[in-house]
């Protein structure tokens, strides 16, 4: 009798402190446990952990938690744009221009699309409202539609966001000021609308508000915490500080950086940066900063025949041109009117297509006065490779950033994916080389240690966090191994049948555990 009481004490203790649920894993480098008592929300409607691990992968989510140690409270998902397709060329979503790269989830669709369809797209948007897609779903209806965005134009009642004017004479408007302006962060819901056309002007809303951030912090939630936030730079306030989506940020001294350096902070440039938020200012000064694309920059010769309206041919490098491409000389538009050096800057997907984000005409076509710079491979004794292009750095200056040093030392703080700008270069077309000039290892500060402090952790231990970014991993509660089944001992007359009650006891004990751990 004593025996089989210790078991079933040891079986109660296991199966109901055991307990399993899920981990969620944000911007790919910070997980946070779940707990029976998570509130899961998509789109601001609570959901069941079965219901949001159907719409969690790709989604751009706010994770939040009190206490690290206990796991997350609150876990909410947003679709920023839901709608019909307005446009296939460029692609729009509800009027806004929406970029699908090789990184975006597609779900019941295969990245082909009819006018008309019903989308919901979460993701990240700049501050022209040009929206970067995460997640693209097909549904066959839309309870409502539904765009975030800032506003671009303000007359009296008129206002236009991304591709649509909304009169908002007979809106009911909350948490924004006397007046709309242009540059104000706005959510709006509306009905479905009939033979919808974008071109015309939508007067009536669900709901219109204002919003400060992307990121709604807990309200019951003071002084500092552990904050992550990914997004678009969509202000440089000054040399330190800059907006992500209306989240300032300030950078100091002792801000480390990822795939970058501090010059890379541009408006347009997306990065994920994580440090402390004060709670009174709303400031979250950043100990990291990870630009989320590897960055490319390009200066060299381009023949007329090598751009159109699609792409530009430069080093033998495709750089593809979508909604997020700057055009301030109209080479996309006109072309090219002799051949001549272009600069040409963006970003490499996952894929490796190489995407522009901007493109400008720098004068006669120079082969002697070539730059690349980007993420190095096929890494050699004195050589390696960026984005193709061969690179032989015989008669080439080193330097570690800024300080100058010599051919061992650099190549000895390489590591594949280094990024590398070679400036001032002389480019041989035949043989697709660049040689000597000024080579820079720009990141030289991100060694394998500093690569690990960006890798994927778990959350400081008992601090209050905030993480808004992509779900890249949602890992469901399992079922573990249940114990192994209690040895019947020989019955005893002299127990009365209590025995036959703990057994009874133990095995409901064990399926109510096991009911727990699955959540």
């Amino acid at each position: 009798m004593k025996h089989l009481i210790n078991t079933f004490t040891l079986a109660a203790l296991l199966l109901l402190t055991n307990t399993v649920f899920a981990d969620i894993t944000i911007n790919g480098d910070k997980t946070i446990k779940t707990t029976s008592s998570t509130i899961f929300k998509v789109d601001d409607k609570m959901v069941t952990e079965t219901e949001f691990t159907t719409k969690a992968e790709g989604q751009v989510a706010t994770v939040s938690a009190k206490d690290s140690d206990n796991g997350a409270d609150a876990v909410n998902t947003e679709n920023h744009i839901k709608g019909p397709v307005t446009s296939l060329d460029p692609f729009q979503v509800f009027g806004q221009d929406v970029v699908i790269n090789a990184d975006t989830v597609l779900v019941d669709n295969n990245g082909t699309f009819a006018m008309g369809d019903l989308l919901e797209v979460s993701g990240f948007f700049d501050s022209a409202n040009v929206f970067l897609a995460t997640r693209v779903e097909k549904s066959t209806t839309l309870e409502n539609w539904k765009i975030f965005g800032y506003i671009e134009t303000a007359n009296a009642n008129l206002i236009t966001v991304g591709g649509l004017t909304f009169d908002t004479t007979n809106m009911v408007i909350s948490d924004c000021g006397s007046t709309l302006v242009v540059g104000d962060l706005v959510k709006i819901k509306v009905s479905p609308i009939m033979n919808f056309d974008p071109a015309n002007t939508i007067d009536s809303a669900i709901n219109f508000e204002c919003k400060n951030s992307l990121v709604d912090l807990p309200d019951d939630q003071s002084g500092d915490f552990e904050f992550e936030v990914e997004g678009f730079v969509t202000e440089v306030i000054d040399a330190d500080n800059f907006n992500i989506n209306g989240q300032q940020v300030t950078v100091t001294t002792n801000t480390i950086y990822s795939n970058g350096i501090q010059s890379d902070i541009v408006v347009g440039a997306k990065l994920e940066a994580e440090g402390h938020l004060d709670s009174t200012t709303n400031i979250l000064t950043a100990d990291k900063i990870k630009f989320k694309n590897i960055k490319v920059r390009i200066e060299a010769p381009v023949a007329i025949a090598d751009l159109d309206a699609d792409q530009i041919t430069i080093m033998g490098i495709t750089g593809i041109f979508n909604a997020f491409t700057e055009d301030k000389d109209g080479l996309i538009a006109n072309g090219l009117s002799a051949d001549a050096n272009v600069e040409v800057r963006g970003f490499v997907d996952s894929s490796g297509n190489f995407f522009v984000e901007e493109l400008r005409e720098r004068g006669n076509a120079d082969f002697t006065d070539v730059r690349l710079r980007g993420p190095i491979d096929n890494l050699l004794d004195n050589s390696f490779s960026i984005l193709g292009v061969q690179i032989d750095t015989t008669g080439a200056t080193f330097f570690l950033e800024d300080v100058a040093t010599d051919e061992a030392t650099f190549y000895a703080a390489l590591v594949k994916g280094s990024i590398v700008d070679i400036n001032h270069g002389q480019y041989d077309a035949e043989t697709n080389t660049l040689s000597g000039g000024e080579v820079t290892l720009e990141d030289s500060n991100d060694s394998s240690s500093t690569k690990q402090s960006f890798a994927t952790t778990q959350s400081k231990a008992g601090v209050a966090t905030v993480n808004y970014g992509k779900v890249t991993a949602f890992a469901p509660a399992q079922a573990p191994t249940p114990p192994p089944p209690v040895v019947t001992p020989t019955p005893n007359t002299s127990s009365g049948g209590g025995s036959n009650d703990l057994y009874i006891l133990l095995l409901l004990l064990i399926t109510l555990g096991l009911k727990r751990q699955t959540h």
